[in-house]
């Protein structure tokens, strides 16, 4: 089946009320903009051995995106592309809102107002594309009779939410973009990627190095009709030098070769392994919480294989000892409160418009009259409507500590300004909703589905498949991997210990932390066991960037982003 993306919902304001104008080599302008990009349903299959293909059709996904040129030159830098995690997570509320676009909304920052400039913008880097995954953020997906509940139910399961068609239909948008600016058509792309995105970062890169095999059934994902567009854009791109037809990895790295994962999930089960390991460990950064906040931490019984040793750690960190997971120096809850400023800004139409520098009034897709069939939950926003009861335990407890993140924004949220999106725009239905910060039910859709439940290796958290993914792309593409001192979601001394989980692939991983060096950047070198991959030359090691952040959690960009910004400069040049 064809699948095809149309721009949607976007009408450009006069060039006089446009921010960020800039001059392209050809003449043309890139400016501002923000919208929709329309992915229509895809037809996918899934496949493992002895089992028949699993076919599968996506809904139609409505996809916000906001964009911003490059202050300089923007024809000759390159496109950043920011993606947030979760998965359910949205980017307009995290790397948007917090420090990296030419505005930001972060309360310590904003001296009191809604929003302020951002001196530590990356438009001084390259241009900058945000995306909301599908039904995070401003995005929504989109299927008839979307009012009856029974329609909605079931549209969260696997042909909607799985690494595998969320990573393939960002893709769909990115190539749409990137082919709709001919001025930035062939830019160096650079795909930045927190928490979860890190997951989603490798899954596509993996699709792009390796599309033919992505078309073929040899993987676990069959997608045609996504590698025929990534081989047409590659025919604009790089006229002429497909090798049989077929552009080599090596060809797709030299524009899609570079990667920031921000604390990133890596390798999902053996990370959550490895982190709960050390966390465990006498003398671990748990007791040192429990020591300061004099609270006592009961390690799981020995015994006890319903006891996950990360999420116990978590558990005890917020609801015993009162510290947020995401930045233990600071009390329980301070994320979600930034997380919840940001929203109410971004909730305000004339604070949204001036932050995408476009009126949002002008977005048709946003408006209610627009999005009759559209959803986002199955009742509302505030639960999940699903027995938790159902997932694994590590998802379940997790899923606990999400829905208490959730209240307390909701709990923020409860009373929003005059001027809000819902006085201007209309009403939306309570299945609906304009923003979504965090989407619990996409979460639990990622995790427990059809697919998980026959058995198939999808689940970001329960599959080690995507640190292979990782481990793949590695040998092409150059890595700034963060290090940050106060985030136990994705804690950094994690990372090694879950790489050498691949002994297959891996023969070492040798760290050091900046704390241990010059207190800025660490060393960070993967090993291979030769010629142990088999889709391209198998180097002997690789370095990875490892630049160290001693005061911040998990959202760097939120507290330290002079430093992230420097060290983004740094690695760039």
């Amino acid at each position: 089946m064809n699948t095809m993306i149309r721009i949607l919902g976007v009408i450009l304001l006069p060039l006089s009320l446009a921010g960020c104008l800039s001059d392209s080599d050809n003449g043309r302008l890139l400016k501002s903009e923000a919208g929709y990009l329309e992915v229509e349903p895809v037809s996918f299959s899934l496949q493992k051995q002895g089992a028949e293909p699993y076919v599968l059709t996506s809904s139609t996904a409505r996809v916000f995106y906001s964009f911003f040129p490059a202050a300089q030159n923007p024809a000759g830098k390159p496109l950043f592309v920011f993606l947030n995690g979760g998965p359910g997570c949205a980017t307009t509320t995290n790397l948007f809102s917090m420090n990296t676009a030419p505005y930001t909304l972060d309360r310590e920052r904003t001296g009191g107002a809604r929003y302020a400039t951002n001196p530590y913008s990356w438009a001084g880097l390259g241009n900058l594309l945000y995306i909301d995954a599908p039904n995070t953020g401003f995005s929504y997906n989109v299927v008839p009779g979307a009012s009856n509940f029974d329609v909605r139910l079931l549209e969260f399961n696997v042909q909607n939410f799985n690494p595998f068609i969320d990573s393939a239909n960002v893709i769909r948008v990115l190539l749409q973009f990137l082919d709709a600016h001919p001025q930035i058509q062939a830019s160096q792309v650079v795909l930045v990627g927190e928490s979860y995105s890190g997951t989603r970062v490798s899954t596509m890169l993996n699709l792009l190095l390796f599309y033919p095999s992505y078309a073929s059934g040899e993987k676990i994902y069959k997608d045609a009709a996504l590698a025929a567009a990534i081989r047409r854009h590659f025919d604009g791109v790089y006229p002429g030098e497909a090798v049989n037809g077929v552009y080599p990895p090596a060809t797709v790295a030299r524009q899609f070769g570079r990667q920031i994962l921000i604390q990133p999930e890596i390798s999902g089960p053996y990370q959550a392994t490895a982190d709960g390991d050390l966390f465990e460990a006498p003398g671990s950064v748990i007791d040192a919480i429990a020591a300061a906040t004099g609270t006592t931490y009961t390690r799981c019984a020995p015994l006890d294989t319903a006891c996950n040793k990360e999420v116990n750690a978590l558990v005890f960190a917020e609801e015993v000892a009162g510290r947020d997971r995401y930045i233990y120096r600071k009390a329980v809850g301070w994320t979600d409160e930034i997380e919840a400023y940001a929203m109410l800004g971004l909730l305000d139409a004339g604070v949204l418009s001036a932050v995408l520098e476009q009126d949002v009034r002008t977005i048709a897709l946003m408006r209610p009259g627009a999005r009759t069939d559209g959803y986002r939950y199955l009742r509302d926003a505030f639960g999940v409507d699903s027995d938790p009861g159902v997932l694994p335990a590590r998802q379940a407890q997790t899923l606990r500590l999400l829905r208490a993140s959730r209240a307390r924004v909701a709990a923020a949220l409860a009373a929003v300004p005059g001027g809000s999106l819902y006085e201007v725009l209309g009403m939306l239905p309570a299945y609906d909703d304009y923003l979504s910060g965090t989407n619990l039910l996409v979460y639990v859709a990622f995790m427990l589905n059809n697919a998980t439940i026959r058995g198939y290796p999808v689940s970001p958290d329960s599959s080690p498949l995507y640190g292979q993914l990782f481990l793949e792309n590695l040998a092409l593409v150059k890595t700034f991997l963060t290090d940050a001192e106060f985030d136990l979601v994705i804690y950094s001394p994690g990372y090694p210990v879950a790489l050498k989980m691949y002994p297959g692939i891996v023969k070492a991983v040798d760290v050091k932390r900046g704390k241990e060096l010059d207190g800025k950047t660490g060393s960070f070198r993967v090993v291979y066991q030769a010629n142990s991959l088999n889709v391209v030359p198998t180097p002997e090691y690789v370095d990875i960037f490892y630049p160290y952040y001693a005061t911040a959690g998990h959202a760097i960009a939120a507290e330290q982003p002079e430093k992230i910004l420097a060290d983004v400069t740094r690695w760039m040049q």
